[in-house]
């Protein structure tokens, strides 16, 4: 058992460590922590503010039985192994559910503390912009047309302040894809957010 109280400046993989040794205050400080960017990438995928809270519900459950299997055992990044559960939550979807969108997001410019979130990104960079009100709903639109493997990589950079290597472990594929994902997601934002080329 864990005797010393758990800390917000302790890192995602040490607060889950206390979790698995029985600590629960541990996990809510994970979840408090993690939970508004992962339901944006669902919301933002599946173009469901409602559809997006219940396939994140999803991915925390999973990521709880994984916990108590033993499946999960906090050696590896935490939002790795987050967003690897939230990649096959979301082919999942995409198999029983086709393309079917439903139109919630516009719920989203209303705003509440979670969606109004901090991002340190620099200003020229397209992802800054997700925190900028006035071109959110360009940006939304936007991010529509990219393709499904651009629209996750582009999220889990966003949503999940990921690393290329990070990203690429949740994907299953390569640091040059993820790279070159990120390429042509920046490309098509500026694109269309900015009416310019991307250079």
């Amino acid at each position: 058992m864990v005797t010393s109280e758990p800390n917000l400046s302790e890192s995602d993989e040490d607060l889950m460590r206390r979790y698995l040794a029985g600590d629960e205050k541990a996990f809510e400080i994970v979840y408090g922590r993690r939970r508004a960017g992962l339901r944006r990438f669902f919301e933002r995928q599946c173009g469901s503010n409602a559809l997006g809270q219940e396939l994140a519900q999803d991915v925390w459950f999973k990521l709880i039985r994984a916990c108590q299997n033993k499946q999960y055992t906090a050696e590896a990044k935490f939002t790795t192994y987050l967003y690897r559960l939230a990649k096959n939550q979301l082919i999942d979807w995409y198999r029983k559910n086709g393309n079917v969108k439903t139109v919630e997001l516009n719920d989203a410019l209303e705003g509440d503390d979670e969606t109004v979130e901090h991002h340190h990104y620099h200003v020229d960079n397209p992802e800054s912009i997700y925190a900028d009100r006035e071109r959110l709903t360009a940006v939304l639109e936007a991010v529509e047309g990219l393709s499904k493997e651009q629209k996750a990589t582009l999220l889990m950079q966003v949503e999940g302040n990921m690393s290329y290597e990070e990203i690429a472990n949740a994907m299953g594929t390569n640091r040059e894809t993820v790279k070159t994902r990120l390429r042509y997601a920046r490309e098509h934002l500026k694109r269309r957010v900015f009416g310019g080329s991307a250079e």
